[in-house]
């Protein structure tokens, strides 16, 4: 969206999540209320943007169409999951993904809750869709570099793992600036999450 309500947004967000992660917010009522309160945060946090924004990502619901879900989501998951696999092997001769232990509630965190959660906040209030990506070119580096600093617990501190989160925000910023639409990049990332979490686990 890049305009003056977003980089509010981003502001709230910013102050709220370092907090919660390093400071006072992070209290023993929420840590008992989930195993990790960073969870409650983003359910809450993407309830707000959504409150917000609703007739806007109302709209952008409704002009979803099949072909482009094919095209744009599932095809450039699939070649997200290509380019990291080139990248890993190439690199290491091997695979460097996550395991996961799959259970309900780690599905419903890895399908729903941070495809969702990761797209309004790195993508939609951070680019701005009535610009070419050419113009987003140095916000889309900015949120991509943060999309990965965001997974630095997950990528354990390898590098490369940091890499394919780099690159992957970048393609996820391509898909929303070229279809304008965010459930597209959504769905993107719901589809790369699924391949990882069903394809390369265990």
């Amino acid at each position: 969206m890049a305009t003056i309500k977003s980089i509010i947004f981003i502001l709230i967000w910013l102050f709220t999540s370092l907090f919660l992660k390093y400071g006072f917010l992070r209290s023993t009522i929420l840590i008992n209320l989930t195993t990790n309160n960073l969870i409650l945060y983003k359910v809450l946090f993407t309830i707000f943007i959504f409150t917000f924004y609703f007739k806007l990502l109302i709209i952008k619901l409704k002009e979803l169409k099949i072909k482009t879900i094919y095209t744009y989501s599932l095809g450039f998951s699939i070649i997200a999951l290509l380019v990291n696999f080139i990248l890993t092997v190439s690199l290491f001769g091997d695979l460097l993904f996550n395991n996961y232990s799959i259970t309900i509630f780690s599905v419903v965190y890895t399908l729903v809750i941070t495809p969702i959660y990761e797209e309004f906040i790195y993508r939609f209030l951070f680019l701005n869709t009535k610009k070419s990506i050419k113009n987003n070119s140095i916000i889309i580096i900015l949120s991509s570099i943060l999309f990965a600093y965001g997974h630095l617990y997950s990528a354990q501190g390898n590098a490369i793992l940091l890499v394919q989160f780099f690159i992957l925000a970048i393609l996820f910023s391509f898909v929303y600036l070229k279809t304008k639409n965010i459930y597209y990049s959504i769905l993107m990332h719901f589809f790369y999450n699924l391949m990882i979490l069903f394809l390369f686990n265990g």
